[in-house]
């Protein structure tokens, strides 16, 4: 039993299996996947409930064929050579398919009516919440600026950064702060040591933990859209706008994103490299 549980739960948990969410990392995600786990719920007994409809609908259909329109004609018949017991088995046969199920039940049609309504209610409270915590504007200690182009991102710190500090070269870089974002080469990769092939970029977007962060994104030339699934993140890259939203990580690691809107030939080709970092070493430029 308990080698059952650990293959099950290697299988939902393990990211190369596909099946399931990205291990979260700020709350948002989290209740994000809480909410399609309650969501799924509803999902589940409404797929069932209608696939039972369709195979009662489907029995009905088959009973009427071949019940009522084969076996009935000869008693028809029959009946009309005026037989007293023939008569009773037409009415009796009339009788028993008038009283199959779901032929026709007007409370069975008010109740498909009026339940998906309570489902939408009970679905809409939670996902209102949601829609409402994760538009919510904190006061965040720093304001990164990401911009799409075709095909690369740049993150721009200078709201925070007037001046970079880099602890490896012990020196000021001036104007470092604003960083280009191209996705590494294949032939550059280091497989062995678990580079991801389309997720690896030369320079990676740096971020602190257990701070309020804002992320600012827009566009230079087409749509786009900036999703960190770990993050919670997908934000719309539009030209001329500015989308905002804050987030708040609690855990330190290394999160893949990618371009979610169809933006050219290069779409595929624009990912998001993402270090979550404590606050200290993101001061002093340590990973």
């Amino acid at each position: 039993m308990y080698s059952l549980h650990v293959y099950l739960s290697n299988l939902l948990y393990n990211p190369e299996a596909q099946i399931c969410f990205q291990d979260p990392s700020t709350s948002l995600m989290e209740n994000i996947i809480d909410l399609h786990h309650f969501i799924f719920f509803f999902v589940v007994v409404i797929s069932g409930l209608v696939l039972w409809l369709l195979f009662q609908i489907i029995d009905n259909f088959i009973y009427s064929y071949r019940f009522v329109n084969k076996r009935m004609s000869k008693v028809r018949n029959i009946y009309y050579n005026e037989s007293v017991d023939n008569y009773l088995i037409y009415n009796f046969a009339q009788l028993n398919y008038k009283n199959r199920t779901f032929k026709e039940n007007k409370t069975l049609e008010a109740c498909w009516t009026l339940f998906p309504a309570v489902i939408l209610i009970i679905i809409s409270v939670p996902s209102f919440y949601m829609l409402y915590i994760s538009e919510e504007s904190v006061t965040t200690v720093l304001t990164v600026k990401v911009v799409g182009y075709q095909w690369y991102w740049t993150y721009d710190y200078t709201n925070f950064f007037p001046e970079w500090f880099n602890i490896k070269t012990d020196s000021k870089d001036i104007d470092d702060y604003i960083i280009e974002s191209y996705m590494e080469p294949e032939e550059y990769l280091n497989k062995e040591e678990g580079s991801f092939r389309l997720l690896e970029t030369d320079n990676i977007l740096i971020l602190p933990t257990r701070v309020h962060l804002s992320i600012i994104v827009t566009s230079m030339d087409v749509l786009h859209s900036f999703c960190v699934p770990s993050l919670g993140v997908k934000i719309d890259a539009v030209p001329g706008r500015l989308n905002k939203m804050d987030i708040f990580i609690y855990r330190m690691g290394v999160f893949y994103g990618q371009c979610s809107e169809i933006c050219g030939i290069g779409h595929g080709f624009m990912p998001i490299c993402l270090h979550a970092v404590s606050f200290l070493n993101f001061l002093i430029g340590d990973l």
